[in-house]
Parts: structure tokens; sequence; C-alpha cells
């Protein structure tokens, strides 16, 4: 026969679509609800503060650290501060630049006065 089935009607689909919404929606407003995420993050926190588990938290401590030496503070110098330096070297050029230009005109226009 070939066949895969009743083709579904397009406002079917939205049907489908907008009960999968409201259902997933639902689920979020639950006061209970917690994303994967926050369950992991929740767990580590606790486990690494947890008096008993020393050894795990010390274990993790040496972990972000050696993270943050080979890794994050070269993306850190990289994409905050070297950009944040060049901002403000440009913004101060650039203020400096028009006092002078506003002070010249000035003394010109003083120049040229009748004082």
């Amino acid at each position: 026969d070939g066949s895969f089935g009743r083709a579904a009607s397009v406002e079917e689909i939205e049907k489908e679509d907008e009960e999968t919404k409201d259902a997933v929606a639902a689920l979020h407003r639950h006061p209970d609800w917690r994303s994967a995420l926050e369950i992991i993050i929740t767990h580590h926190v606790e486990a690494m503060t947890d008096p008993e588990n020393r050894e795990v938290a010390e274990l993790m401590k040496a972990l972000v650290h050696e993270k943050w030496k080979r890794f994050a503070s070269k993306v850190h110098w990289k994409h905050r501060c070297i950009p944040y330096l060049c901002f403000v070297l440009l913004f101060s050029f650039m203020f400096v630049w028009h006092c002078k230009a506003l002070r010249a005109e000035s003394r010109e226009d003083l120049a040229q006065s009748d004082w």
C-alpha cells in the first residue's frame, strides 16, 4: 500500500502546537518547577558547601582556579578588558581633541572681536 497514515491538516497541527505550548507554560508556572541546569547547579553548590565533603570543595576550587588560569582569564582580557580600554582611550582622545578645537575656535572669535 505504501501509506504512511492520515495526513494532518494545518488546523490540527496548529491546535497540537497550541496544546503543547499551553502544557509547557503550565509546567513552568508550577511553583516547584526548576530547570535541569538549576538542579545541577544547586546540587554542585550544596556539594561544595557541605562540611563533610571538604575534598570535593577543594577539588572544585582547584578546578575553577585552573580553568581561570588556562582559559577564562584570556577570554576575559580579550572580550572585556581590551575593548573597554580601547573605548576609554578613544573617548579620551576625542574629548581632548574636541576641547582643543573649541578652545582654538573661541580664541579666533576673541581675536576677531572689537574688545
